[in-house]
């Protein structure tokens, strides 16, 4: 998470947000377990919307204008529909089969299966 956050500048601020988010999620898998809700597509409209309203925060206190057009909006919207939900309705529904631990084991190991299959199909090669 250092890593990636740290693109050598001085301004950290953005490791704080990348570990508060992993602490998000983090509190968010282990409430669905303790609390047994089950992943059904209300939680995920309800948890769409409250990230939603986190998220448009700075745009309406202007903190990081946002520029709104045509192909940005139908893209963040098919973005939002199709990947964000897909996703987060197939997580909430495994931990109501799996356990905590195996289902973060299988989503933190997301970027290596991407990064293999975009080399063994796209033939692309990691570079910096």
């Amino acid at each position: 998470m250092f890593i990636i956050s740290c693109n050598g500048g001085s301004n950290h601020i953005f490791i704080i947000y990348s570990s508060v988010a992993v602490m998000g999620y983090g509190i968010f898998s282990v409430l669905i377990k303790k609390f047994d809700l089950k992943g059904r597509l209300y939680l995920t409209r309800l948890l769409l919307f409250l990230g939603s309203m986190f998220l448009s925060i700075p745009y309406f206190t202007n903190i990081h204008p946002i520029e709104f057009s045509y192909n940005k909006t139908i893209r963040l919207l098919s973005l939002s529909f199709s990947a964000y939900n897909c996703g987060l309705l197939l997580h909430t529904k495994s931990l109501t089969y799996l356990s905590l631990s195996k289902v973060q084991v299988t989503e933190l190991s997301e970027t290596v299966f991407s990064a293999i299959l975009a080399w063994l199909f796209l033939k692309e090669t990691p570079s910096s």
